[in-house]
């Protein structure tokens, strides 16, 4: 089950025993954490090009100037690479093992599940049908048709996933769309990919002692608790994060796709999938990503956190969206927790 984290800095000793002895609670000193012991480094969206609101690409703009702090000038996160085998594809940054070819048209989840639990492929036979996470981290939204690392072979279509929303009593399933990296509900003919090993691990959230920032110790990106008051236009959208200073940090910017993507809280529902500990203001918000969306069109992404989506279509950057900004991750990792800290994990 998705865990929700509270981070409280004072001492054992002033705690209730209401707190201190509750079975829904267990406390835990840690120190602060490096990079390297993160439990999931997410990639590089692979954007590196910069727009306007044109067409075009642009020379990235620096500090100071309009449209500066998009996806293409930072591209944060850890750089793709795959050891391409005879069947197998392995992401030498996840650890996960890809089959190589992919299915034909398969009909249903039911379907598709069976298809990698009855593969034997590469003298193994514990394939399985990747989750969300595990799917989207393959997208390179550097490139369309397919949007993907030339190391797979890729029909640029629909490919199922595991993971089905929770809109009961009619729960439908994630699939990603390799033409252009979207992820959506999927429909009735959809291809499979399967993949081995160790999954990619759920997120774990750690509010900060002053209320404002949401870490993930996961990733180590540190979210601000919450959006903005107001929707804006994607230029206003990344002068609006460079200008933060929450927390009193100052290293504030505008999240990437996969960072957004990250942040989709699979215990969600129709029309909030944030995790507990964020602060939405209203529900059916849809955020800005840093990231453009790589074909010929003025459009960049938008991940909605009311139906659970990335879109770029009908984005247009002149378009209003909320902002939600976020710092660390990447490269630059390590968490930011004091080495005194008091996690309380709510079971």
């Amino acid at each position: 089950m998705h865990q929700f984290v509270m981070i409280m800095s004072r001492c054992l000793r002033t705690l209730p025993q209401s707190v201190l002895f509750t079975t829904f609670f267990a406390a835990l000193l840690i120190p602060a954490l490096p990079h390297d012991s993160l439990a999931y480094s997410i990639t590089k969206t692979g954007i590196s090009l910069c727009y306007n609101d044109g067409k075009a690409p642009i020379d990235c703009p620096s500090p100071g100037q309009d449209f500066y702090g998009q996806d293409g000038t930072y591209r944060m996160g850890k750089t793709m690479s795959y050891a391409v085998g005879v069947d197998t594809v392995e992401d030498k940054v996840t650890g996960l093992i890809w089959q190589a070819s992919y299915s034909d048209y398969i009909s249903n989840r039911d379907a598709a599940y069976s298809y990698c639990e009855n593969l034997n492929l590469d003298g193994r036979t514990d394939w399985r049908l990747p989750t969300r996470k595990e799917l989207l981290s393959i997208t390179d939204d550097g490139r369309v048709d397919p949007a993907i690392n030339p190391a797979f072979p890729c029909a640029p279509e629909w490919y199922w996933t595991v993971t089905q929303d929770n809109n009961l009593p009619a729960r439908q399933t994630y699939a990603v769309n390799f033409s252009n990296g979207q992820l959506f509900r999927a429909g009735d003919m959809t291809h499979v990919r399967c993949v081995r090993g160790g999954a990619i691990p759920e997120s774990t959230y750690v509010v900060s002692p002053d209320g404002l920032t949401v870490e993930d110790t996961t990733t180590g990106l540190v979210w601000e608790r919450a959006g903005s008051d107001d929707f804006m236009n994607w230029k206003d959208a990344m002068a609006w994060c460079e200008a933060r200073d929450t927390g009193g940090k100052t290293d504030w910017r505008l999240p990437n796709k996969k960072e957004l993507e990250i942040l989709i809280w699979d215990g969600g529902a129709y029309p909030l999938y944030i995790p507990p500990g964020f602060i939405e203001p209203s529900v059916g918000r849809r955020y800005w990503s840093g990231s453009a969306f790589a074909g010929p069109r003025e459009e960049s992404w938008v991940v909605q956190f009311d139906f659970a989506t990335t879109v770029y279509i009908g984005n247009l950057r002149v378009a209003r969206y909320y902002v939600r900004c976020v710092r660390g991750g990447g490269q630059t990792g390590g968490s930011s927790l004091p080495a005194n800290t008091i996690l309380l994990f709510e079971n």
